[in-house]
């Protein structure tokens, strides 16, 4: 009696839950259609996927989020079919597609109407087996449709014996805007790799391209000169430079070298100058060798952005001063630094602290400074940075466009004393700067290994209630320790 009386009280919890979500559903269904449909799209926009077969999916039922909002009831089903965009992004693995994932793939190919595709054909190379033709094959013949198609782990022999017996239809790419490659070099190996790979040379709309692999500019075809964002991994240096001088468009470029081929003389070739490029993205943990370290530094020096607005470094070698002369090169545009490196092994924790100053020095249209390091920064040199970008009347006022500080370190502890500094250097440029015309730091953060605020106090006010100040004034500043990722 007893389990019965338990089932009968989870029984009415129940109901009383299902309840009162009927009642927010009642809500909700009385919204005007406009809202209804903007949340929609806010859905869409912040999923990677509106269907997703995976074995990262648990079950097919949550596999497609749109077909969930259409059945919950007519008026949604019907708003859902008035927005193709919701139904137009795919992602395949192309071992777990079965037979019956075509219908709900159909769906979504037909509901997304003439709407360009979003696709993502992917291989798990963990859990692998051979697709289902019939549903694969749904998407592989819509594939012109494609503004964006991904391809990850695709081996294009598995995918040439999948669909020997079809005819693989004449492909084009009139909508296609960004294409990657994840995938083992599918080069020109297979009846698929041949397939994709020529209507790729001829998509005139295709502006962003990211690869496992180098293609050559002079003879793979590609339409290097419309792309505006190239990101290819394992370049050599030479490699990096051909890419460069071939992408007169060229606005972000992500850099992860190097492979170490023979190289002839970098420091005998002329300086190239890359006029539009907006961003670049330079990660090298990790590859360099004593070869490839001084061909990277040679690389550096031949490397001239005028336009450059955004620099991300994640480095252990070479020394972080090689980076001045691209910096300094490009003073009068730079406006966001991301430096990701570790000191402790590698080089001298000095020379980044000194290129930290020279970067607050040089750059006067600086905006955001996130640095983070894994090793050992000499907290003095942390504590001169702050210094320098606190205002005061017997120093010159330096980037005064800057906004956003972070200032990150994995091992060292902050005493009371920094953290103080750090906070008279924030309420300096929010309040002195305001009458020199210096712009308002409102996204402060220290993150070290142990962050002290004891009970220190300025004008009366403890650590705490100076941050709480600031707050109400609209600046954020947080201390966080590293190790127990808490908040002051």
């Amino acid at each position: 009696m007893e389990i019965v009386g338990t089932l009968k009280a989870q029984r009415s919890a129940l109901c009383e839950r299902v309840g009162q979500r009927r009642s927010l559903l009642s809500s909700l269904r009385k919204m005007p259609p406009e809202i209804l449909c903007h949340i929609f799209i806010l859905v869409h926009d912040s999923s990677d996927y509106s269907l997703e077969l995976s074995r990262h999916r648990r079950t097919r039922s949550n596999a497609s989020y749109i077909v969930s909002l259409s059945q919950v009831s007519s008026h949604w089903r019907q708003m859902t079919l008035s927005l193709p965009e919701l139904w137009s992004s795919i992602a395949v693995d192309v071992g777990f597609v079965r037979e019956e994932d075509g219908s709900i793939i159909d769906t979504h190919l037909r509901n997304a109407g003439t709407h360009p595709l979003k696709l993502r054909i992917q291989r798990d190379i963990v859990r692998y087996s051979y697709p289902s033709v019939d549903a694969l094959w749904m998407i592989v013949k819509d594939l012109h449709r494609c503004e964006k198609l991904d391809l990850v782990n695709i081996d294009g022999k598995v995918l040439d014996k999948a669909f020997q017996e079809r005819q693989l239809p004449r492909l084009s790419f009139p909508h296609l805007r960004s294409y990657g490659d994840a995938s083992s070099r599918l080069g020109y190996v297979s009846e698929f790799s041949r397939w994709i790979w020529e209507a790729l040379c001829n998509a005139p709309k295709l502006v962003r391209l990211y690869t496992s692999y180098f293609h050559d500019p002079a003879t793979s075809g590609l339409p290097y000169h419309q792309l505006t964002t190239v990101h290819i991994i394992s370049m050599t240096p030479c490699q990096i430079l051909n890419v460069v001088r071939a992408t007169s468009s060229l606005e972000a470029l992500v850099i992860i070298p190097f492979r170490s081929d023979p190289e002839p003389e970098l420091s005998a070739m002329l300086p190239v100058v890359c006029s539009s490029l907006q961003t670049i993205s330079i990660n090298i943990a990790g590859y360099l060798q004593h070869r490839s370290n001084s061909q990277f530094q040679s690389l550096l020096a031949l490397l001239r952005m005028p336009a450059l607005k955004r620099l991300e470094v994640q480095v252990l070698l070479p020394s972080p001063l090689s980076f001045f002369p691209m910096i300094q090169y490009s003073s009068g545009t730079l406006q966001e630094i991301v430096w990701n490196s570790d000191s402790e092994s590698l080089f001298e924790s000095e020379s980044l602290q000194t290129l930290y100053t020279d970067i607050v020095q040089s750059l006067p249209n600086l905006r955001s400074f996130r640095a983070f390091n894994e090793g050992t920064t000499a907290l003095e040199h942390v504590l001169r940075l702050i210094r320098m970008l606190t205002i005061t009347s017997s120093q010159p006022v330096l980037a005064p466009q800057l906004t956003t500080l972070h200032l990150a370190e994995s091992s060292a502890q902050v005493t009371v004393d920094y953290t103080i500094e750090f906070l008279d250097m924030i309420e300096s440029r929010d309040s002195l700067g305001e009458r020199v015309g210096v712009a308002r730091l409102v996204d402060a953060k220290l993150e070290y290994r142990g962050i002290e605020t004891g009970s220190a106090s300025e004008g009366g006010y403890s650590v705490e209630e100076r941050i709480e100040k600031l707050a109400k004034r609209g600046v954020r500043c947080e201390l966080q320790e590293c190790e127990s990722n808490m908040y002051v």
